[in-house]
């Protein structure tokens, strides 16, 4: 594609070719999206990082739990940049600083590029955060969590909110009070997913601290966060944000789907990037906390799981190990994936790269190998795609769907 081939080629941030990028609120098509990063990664670094620079570039690959993995490059001063603001609001809104120990949980660990294999009670200790697998997260382990969290001054936990829900229900199960098991405890921030208010108000009632969310994406870090008024702000020194295929709901409130611009990446501009979500902006709300406009999320990315035999079951989370395993084997032939869960079947679409065709029996065998080493025992259908996956009836990729007679 021309225009991403064009971006790299010693150009200005911001600007292709003299042409500078609209930076109108509302426009009529994004610049970029994820298969474009996916595609053209090469052509989008900027120039005088391609060579000599590129062994000193800080790597950032996305989740995956949309169902597409993009690797995005920064230079690590700039990355550091990006969430200054982010960290500032964090200060200003619930006095949570960067040295305060937190908890998290994770999916995938990397030992330099390579995807390491998980071990059954992975833990990560950090100078300021422990984090706990959430694949291999087991109420049976419980007892070897809380003499760990014991050791260290917890003082916030992030996760996404269906990890948080595995959690609470495990110390629920076990009769554990959460005041005893973090003393220290004064904030949960929670990311990756939709945060329905139902679940905000019962992490806030289990748990009894500020739970403020925080609307982002790996690709330009943070976007929007959760004032305590409940205001998801735009984070406008992090990012600029825009709306394509919209409509005004009044003076004030557009709705449509949302492409964000990096203000900081200089090693590879991400410009006007359709994320894929769903949003409404409200650009003139009354708030003590914050003046900036404020999102809310109609349509974004959910983490259903997908039941197995003997209670078990697997998430979006799952998913991408298995096609990051894949990947680092035989070279990053999978771009897009999704669980499809119908009349009780299982079927994985993996959507590979052109240079991959006539490799599909061989991406299949390696996905299968690694079903079987985590004990999944059902019959699970893997179909290689030579073209992107069929759009969700949402209106994007989601890395595990349900038909609605299933889910229900």
């Amino acid at each position: 594609m021309e225009k991403i081939k064009k971006l790299a080629k010693g150009t200005e941030y911001f600007s292709i070719k003299g042409q500078k990028i609209s930076d109108d609120f509302l426009i009529r098509t994004p610049y970029m999206d994820k298969y474009d990063v996916q595609r053209f990664q090469d052509e989008m670094l900027v120039g005088r990082y391609q060579n000599t620079y590129r062994n000193q570039l800080l790597k950032i690959r996305t989740s995956g739990s949309t169902g597409k993995i993009v690797e995005i490059l920064w230079n690590p001063d700039d990355y550091i940049a990006s969430n200054l603001s982010l960290w500032r609001e964090r200060w200003r809104y619930y006095r949570i600083k960067n040295t305060d120990f937190y908890l998290t949980f994770h999916s995938l660990i990397y030992s330099g590029t390579q995807v390491r294999e998980n071990r059954e009670l992975e833990i990560i200790l950090n100078k300021t955060y422990l984090s706990i697998n959430k694949l291999l997260f087991s109420e049976s382990k419980l007892d070897d969590y809380i003499k760990l969290f014991a050791r260290y001054p917890i003082k916030w936990i992030f996760t996404q909110p269906s990890m948080l829900l595995i959690f609470i229900k495990a110390l629920q199960k076990n009769n554990l009070d959460p005041k005893r098991i973090f003393p220290h405890l004064r904030y949960i921030e929670l990311n990756g997913e939709i945060l329905f208010q139902s679940e905000q108000e019962l992490f806030y009632d289990f748990f009894k601290v500020p739970i403020a969310n925080l609307y982002g994406a790996s690709e330009v870090n943070g976007i929007a966060y959760q004032c305590p008024g409940g205001h998801l702000h735009i984070l406008e020194k992090n990012v600029k944000v825009q709306l394509f295929n919209y409509r005004r709901i009044n003076e004030h409130i557009y709705e449509g789907e949302i492409a964000v611009s990096s203000l900081h990446n200089k090693v590879m501009p991400i410009i006007s990037y359709a994320l894929g979500d769903k949003v409404t902006i409200d650009t003139n709300v009354t708030c003590k906390y914050s003046i900036s406009p404020v999102v809310n999320i109609l349509i974004g990315r959910s983490n259903d799981r997908i039941p197995l035999l003997g209670n078990i079951s697997f998430s979006s989370y799952q998913l991408s190990y298995w096609v990051e395993r894949v990947n680092t084997e035989i070279g990053n032939p999978i771009l897009e994936y999704k669980a499809n869960y119908k009349n009780q079947k299982i079927t994985i679409f993996l959507y590979i790269k052109q240079d991959f065709r006539g490799w599909e029996n061989e991406i299949v065998y390696r996905f299968k190998k690694h079903l079987e080493k985590s004990n999944i025992k059902e019959k699970i259908d893997c179909i290689c795609l030579l073209n992107p996956i069929e759009l969700s009836d949402n209106g994007k990729v989601r890395g595990v769907e349900f038909d609605e007679e299933t889910k229900h």
